[in-house]
């Protein structure tokens, strides 16, 4: 197995290591060097080939000049270096390659320019017995690209040909060969059930006679029809073209260059699961570079290595068996795809409630403040964190930066609930000293920026209105700004002992102090319910600080729909609001999010482990 790969000076890789699996899932946006990790791996089986000079009992890798790099494709040599540098003063640059294996020690490769027009390749006379090398020489990866479709006709092609046509990147040409090849191997029928596996198809078919047809024809059969592979979905197609590599060739590394292509998400599920079942059996190392979520769900965080050129290794989660349960078991569910994206753009905002809060409720209204607001924070992770405790943040922020591993920068944004104001102020400053920011609501929740009278009467005239049944009728006194404003105040009317109730429920636990203190506790507790709820219903006010939003917003809701046969969504709400009527709390909320994208992201940078 190749343990891995050291690389220096090459594309766009200054100075980078990657440590491979079994199973290696490489990530990361378009440029970020996957494709360069593969073309470093063929690059330096590529030298061992052409520097190996062999006696007897043993092979030296010499040094040997050659007129270019055959294992890649490039315009110009220079493309070749970091940054486009053939020399370092009057000295060449050396691209280095050194790859660790489970079989011998490091073997190293020098690359650089001659004074002519060649290259240089210096395997530094490393001597390796024959058995070693023929192992080593074992690990060559096949390079598995993604399937291009199928040319409606298809010749007959020698191997050698065969093999020319794949690496100019015209496989397309070539997937029935392929196909007809493994037919006359033993795996055959083993090809065949693991297709018939996934699709169902009653008989996979090459009915070709060399001495009288001109064309390739490979079928699959459905019911009692008979198809050309030309007539498949490419889902199909790609899923041939991987297994035909794979059962072909006897390499014990491939690399597949995004096998998801063309798949829907239960097929790429099954494929994965397909090549782990593959890997594991025919002992092959699979080193996988895409950008779907679902294979990076599937293939868990332990097997996935996100790539970034500014980095000296790629990022991956720390701790995982560790952390995750013991984040999962404080509230926050931890998607690979997530954990992946956070390591990308290092930018996270925590919510409690569900993560569809950010669409409906920050993302809607930080676009009425602001119409690029969504472009703007495009990449931001957003963590669902299973509700309000008052112990919940700091400590497993702590966990979910250690996961992470690198400084992330975060927002958490919270329901005010019935938090007193100097909690409220306890809690923010133990996200600060985390190096986040939480921000409070100032109301009770979420629920309660979807009651305000007047954007939600401007919505239910809208509705009314649209209704040709109700063109010569007035507007229901419920529809009006002070019909919904007196429907609110009845209801609080209604909830204020059980929501005074809550409030002591809630603060249960600072209330264990000893009688005489808790005595003293509980009356200015009381005293705070009075000022913000009471008081404010007797000034016919709504008492928002305290008011149960959502149990109002549905009896709401059913009363509007029974008596007036309208509905509505929190989405019709929020797009109603006007920018002066958005809460400096809401704005708060916005700004915050939005500021973690004006500045561009820095190198990674490591997370120490608390001790």
């Amino acid at each position: 197995m190749i343990k891995s790969i050291h690389i220096t000076n090459f594309k766009g890789f200054q100075e980078f290591e990657i440590a491979f699996q079994r199973i290696n899932l490489l990530v990361g946006g378009n440029n970020s060097g996957k494709t360069t990790i593969f073309h470093a791996l063929q690059t330096f089986f590529w030298c061992l080939e052409q520097t190996a000079e062999a006696s007897a009992s043993e092979v030296t890798l010499k040094k040997t000049q050659v007129p270019e790099i055959g294992a890649v494709p490039y315009f110009s040599t220079r493309d070749l270096f970091f940054n486009q540098r053939q020399r370092s003063g009057k000295a060449p640059t050396r691209i280095n390659l050194t790859l660790r294996t489970d079989i011998a020690d490091p073997v190293a490769f020098d690359i650089y320019t001659a004074f002519s027009r060649n290259v240089m390749i210096d395997g530094h006379n490393r001597k390796l017995s024959r058995d070693h090398f023929d192992q080593i020489a074992a690990l060559k990866p096949i390079f598995i690209p993604g399937t291009i479709g199928i040319t409606p006709k298809e010749e007959l092609y020698r191997e050698v040909a065969q093999e020319r046509l794949i690496t100019e990147g015209r496989q397309n040409q070539v997937l029935r060969n392929l196909v007809y090849r493994l037919k006359s191997k033993n795996e055959w029928d083993d090809y065949v059930a693991i297709i018939r596996r996934l699709f169902k198809f009653e008989k996979i078919d090459v009915p070709f006679n060399e001495k009288q047809d001109e064309w390739l024809t490979a079928t699959y059969a459905e019911g009692e029809s008979v198809f050309d592979f030309i007539s498949a979905g490419s889902g199909f197609l790609q899923v041939v073209n991987l297994l035909s590599f794979l059962f072909l060739h006897t390499s014990r590394v491939a690399l597949l260059d995004e096998p998801d292509s063309h798949m829907h998400d239960d097929l790429q599920k099954l494929t994965f699961n397909l090549l782990d079942e593959l890997s594991e059996q025919r002992n092959i190392q699979l080193i996988i570079a895409t950008h779907s979520s679902t294979l990076i769900d599937a293939a868990g965080l332990e097997n996935v290595l996100l790539i970034d050129k500014t980095a000296s290794e790629p990022i991956q989660p720390k701790d995982v068996d560790t952390l995750v349960p013991l984040l999962a078991d404080r509230g926050l569910a931890l998607p690979p795809t997530k954990v992946m994206n956070t390591l990308k753009t290092r930018k996270v905002l925590f919510v409690e409630g569900k993560e569809s809060d950010f669409e409906d409720f920050v993302l809607r209204m930080g676009e009425t403040i602001d119409p690029d607001f969504g472009a703007k924070v495009r990449g931001l992770t957003v963590f669902e964190t299973g509700g309000a405790t008052k112990e919940w943040a700091p400590e497993a922020i702590t966990a979910f930066k250690q996961l992470i591993g690198v400084d992330v920068m975060y927002v958490y944004l919270s329901d005010r609930d019935f938090f007193t104001d100097t909690q409220v102020a306890e809690r923010e400053k133990k996200i600060a000293d985390t190096g986040g920011t939480m921000i409070h609501l100032d109301r009770r929740n979420r629920e309660s920026y979807l009651l305000e009278p007047r954007v939600l009467a401007r919505v239910l005239k809208s509705r009314w209105s649209g209704k040709k049944k109700n063109a010569d009728k007035d507007l229901p006194t419920l529809l009006t700004t002070a019909g919904i404003k007196d429907f609110i105040l009845t209801q609080a009317q209604a909830l204020e002992s059980e929501t005074q109730a809550s409030l002591l429920l809630f603060q249960e636990q600072s209330l264990r102090l000893p009688h005489h203190e808790k005595k003293i506790a509980t009356k200015e507790l009381l005293e705070w319910f009075t000022k913000e709820y009471r008081d404010k219903l007797a000034a016919k006010e709504i008492p928002w600080r305290f008011l149960d939003a959502k149990r109002v917003l549905s009896t709401l809701r059913d009363k509007v729909t029974k008596e007036c046969g309208l509905s509505f969504s929190d989405r019709d709400i929020l797009a109603a609001y006007k920018k002066d009527e958005i809460s400096t709390d809401v704005v708060g909320v916005i700004r915050a999010t939005g500021k973690m994208f004006d500045v561009a992201p820095a190198a990674p940078k490591k997370v120490a482990k608390a001790s």
